[in-house]
């Protein structure tokens, strides 16, 4: 009768191995995602603040330099600088990012 009771108990630790086994592969694996998630809405939000700051400074400009200008002579400001280097590298990340913010 003890062998018997060893071999279940040594079937039910198998078991519970597996199954804990199990449940933190499935944890690690949500932890994962959530991190790539806020990492990639975290980047897509610091690049949609930085073009939002540059796009509301070169306003200002416009509006205090170069609307009275534009009016006297034929002259044209030069554009923005935009790189889309960082957009780039983002584009594969999209369906990782927060549903609020895509």
């Amino acid at each position: 009768m003890s062998e018997l009771l060893q071999r279940l108990l040594s079937v039910d630790a198998a078991i519970y191995a597996a199954v804990l086994a199990y449940v933190f592969k499935e944890i690690s694996a949500h932890l994962r995602k959530r991190t790539i998630k806020r990492t990639v809405t975290r980047a897509l939000l610091t690049e949609v603040h930085a073009l939002n700051e540059a796009v509301c400074l070169r306003k200002l400009w416009w509006d205090t330099e170069v609307k009275d200008q534009l009016k006297s002579r034929n002259w044209l400001p030069p554009l923005i600088p935009f790189a889309t280097d960082a957009y780039d590298h983002l584009t594969d990340k999209v369906p990782a990012l927060d549903p609020d913010v895509a």
